[in-house]
């Protein structure tokens, strides 16, 4: 069974939810008495103060409702302040310092209940810097919407600019602050207290959001710069079409042509271009076209002197035995085999030089042909080639050097 409170909330929302088109007028603007229904559902709003008198017989939403809707719908008005946060912050060191105090003297009930508020002081405060970044990233990508010329969207990167150098001091203040308080938590062993900070402010959370209101301080330094390009360049345009106006009868003016003439003062001339087929490319709808096009070409006609014969063309003799080809194994390629089994058998790296030194079957082979070929080989079975380099002084390096090849299994 609800209590009072819960009663009266109850009743709140269904006062708020019954009467949604008037709180929707109200949100574009002012709202006005009119037939008996309306006026019953002007009273009912103004009885909970979802809306405010504005002048006689006309409301206004409550500034607080029309905040709670504008960041739900992300829907912010022109010059549109970040929430400061320096008052919460203060409330919630003070709130804090009363803790210890409640603590040290006993009366806990109240050091609990003080401690729920400073939980809200906390959330509070995440709650306003992550709405501030919310209408940053709007505005940012509305490229200011609200506004129509040049001059209001100059004007409002400087107010932005400077909101957001304010709202960075505060980071810093809620950084130390929080900080410190975490630290005397520890000290005086209220470990609830610094966990509840780390969880909603410090850990993760603090840096991320200062990286993020200081990219979007990037992003409008940016803009300011690129405006102010803009606007001299309007300035000087403007000079221009002023003395056009002036002088319609000119016949215009002579440019001194050099190297360093600005590339806008020349007209690039096209350059004709055939197109050709690439008979290399391999796309099937360019194989296709190619293939189209060689049949539209007419039969080349083959100049043949009269009387003269064909040359034999050349013909395959088939016969009903072949003889069997066989294929014989040379000697090292033999003891490759014999490598790969002990290879196999055996945990650690096998010398390839000292492996043909042991075995005599490979004194046909010299090292150097012995290490290039076993080596080239492993490798391509996947063993793990490692070669014994040479350290040699020499200024000017062509080759790596190297004197054997340890191989393993991979």
């Amino acid at each position: 069974m609800m209590h009072d409170g819960s009663d009266q909330i109850v009743r709140l929302l269904e006062t708020l939810a019954k009467n949604g088109a008037l709180i929707t007028e109200a949100f574009e603007g002012t709202i006005e008495f009119g037939d008996r229904h309306r006026n019953k559902a002007i009273d009912a709003l103004a009885s909970i103060n979802a809306i405010k008198p504005y002048e006689e017989g006309i409301y206004r939403l409550n500034p607080r409702l029309r905040e709670f809707i504008a960041d739900h719908l992300v829907s912010y008005q022109a010059y549109q302040t970040l929430t400061r946060i320096s008052g919460s912050v203060y409330q919630a060191k003070t709130q804090w310092s009363e803790i210890r105090l409640l603590r040290e003297s006993g009366a806990l009930t109240d050091a609990d209940r003080l401690e729920r508020a400073f939980d809200d002081s906390i959330s509070e405060i995440a709650y306003a810097i992550e709405r501030n970044l919310t209408l940053l990233h709007s505005l940012i990508s509305t490229q200011y919407g609200n506004v129509s010329d040049l001059s209001s969207k100059l004007r409002q990167n400087t107010f932005y600019a400077k909101e957001i150098a304010d709202s960075l001091k505060e980071m810093r203040q809620v950084d130390e602050t929080f900080t410190k308080i975490t630290a005397e938590a520890l000290a005086d062993g209220f470990l609830s207290i610094r966990q509840t900070i780390n969880r909603r402010l410090l850990v993760g959370k603090l840096l991320s959001w200062t990286m993020q209101i200081k990219d979007a301080q990037a992003v409008i330094t940016k803009r300011l710069f690129l405006a102010r390009q803009l606007e001299e360049r309007l300035r000087r345009l403007s000079r221009m079409s002023l003395w056009l106006q002036q002088n319609k009868t000119a016949d215009g003016f002579e440019i001194e042509i050099s190297e360093r003439s600005p590339v806008a003062l020349f007209k690039p001339l096209p350059i004709k271009v055939r197109e050709q087929i690439d008979v290399r490319d391999t796309d099937a709808m360019v194989f296709e076209k190619l293939v189209a096009a060689i049949k539209r070409l007419p039969a080349r006609e083959l100049a043949r002197a009269s009387g003269q014969d064909e040359s034999p063309k050349p013909q395959l003799v088939v016969t009903d035995s072949l003889d069997e080809i066989t294929i014989e194994i040379q000697a090292h390629e033999r003891k490759l085999d014999e490598l790969l089994e002990e290879l196999n058998d055996t945990v650690g790296p096998i010398s390839l030089a000292r492996w043909k030194d042991a075995h005599q079957d490979l004194n046909d082979l010299t090292v150097e042909e012995w290490l290039l070929f076993s080596s080239t080989e492993l490798h391509n079975d996947g063993y793990v080639v490692t070669f014994v380099t040479v350290e040699e002084i020499d200024a000017f390096p062509v080759n790596e050097k190297f004197s054997d090849v340890l191989v393993m299994r991979g």
